[in-house]
């Protein structure tokens, strides 16, 4: 049911290197401005793009001349549409607002509590990152994921398990951060469940990663060994072998520092 008073915005965004080539998208939603736009700008990453259906580019985001950020109250009109593509601005200039709010949640996440939470011994329990709210997903979730736990003597959760007032951003940082192993499905491509990946793999969590067979995986993660399913019970299968041998790997490692 949606939130009376709530207006629904739509986000849009041009990219300029050197004033000369352009590249955009539009109506997106805030989070994926956010996740796939301006966390990869800030962070001078290099990605791989199709742009408007022509293929995949390869993109240096650190020698951007400008970033420009625009809302609005309905999706755009195939003019405005191609107004974005020539690089005019369309909308409301939000860019300082979104850039800010970004920035304001990265500060809201204490940083010597999370190292402290990295650093420390992991608590015995399994965060899943995956796109919520989805029945297929959920399905799979419930029936293939979860119920893994009572085997081999973990908690299992996603965000949406946990139950409490904080800013979600900050949960998911820190339900990565003490958690032994992290298992990330990345199907429907969601960009924060690969932001929320690339931090689990920087602070060197164990990772298995899990994608619905058919489905791309994008180029960062690409050559990463996934488990590739079809049903929730396939998933399951998969996911036992694989924390087993993830169990039998540190058993090893304890019976070796124990000697």
């Amino acid at each position: 049911m949606a939130t009376k008073g709530i207006e629904r915005m739509f986000y849009h965004y041009i990219l300029s290197w050197h004033e000369v080539s352009h590249m955009t998208d539009h109506d997106l939603t805030e989070e994926e401005i956010i996740q796939n736009i301006v966390v990869p700008v800030l962070g001078r990453q290099i990605k791989m793009w199709d742009v408007n259906g022509l293929g995949l580019h390869l993109f240096n985001l650190g020698t951007i001349s400008r970033m420009t950020i625009t809302k609005t109250t309905n999706k755009l009109t195939k003019s405005q549409i191609k107004k974005l593509t020539k690089g005019e601005q369309v909308g409301e200039n939000c860019t300082s607002e979104i850039v800010d709010r970004f920035r304001s949640d990265l500060s809201a996440i204490d940083s010597k509590s999370l190292i402290s939470l990295a650093a420390g011994t992991p608590k015995k329990q399994i965060f899943v990152i995956m796109k919520i709210s989805d029945k297929e997903l959920d399905s799979a979730y419930e029936l293939a994921i979860k119920p893994l736990g009572n085997r081999f003597g973990y908690k299992i959760f996603r965000i949406d398990d946990i139950h409490d007032s904080s800013v979600i951003t900050d949960q998911i940082i820190s339900s990565i951060a003490e958690s032994e192993i992290i298992i990330a499905d990345l199907t429907r491509e969601r960009p924060n469940c690969y932001y929320e990946t690339g931090f689990a793999q920087a602070l060197g969590k164990e990772l298995v990663l899990t994608i619905k067979k058919g489905e791309r995986k994008h180029f960062d993660l690409a050559s990463h060994r996934f488990i590739e399913w079809e049903t929730a019970v396939e998933l399951k299968r998969e996911l036992e072998e694989r924390l087993e041998a993830i169990m039998e790997k540190r058993s090893a490692v304890l019976q070796r520092i124990k000697r």
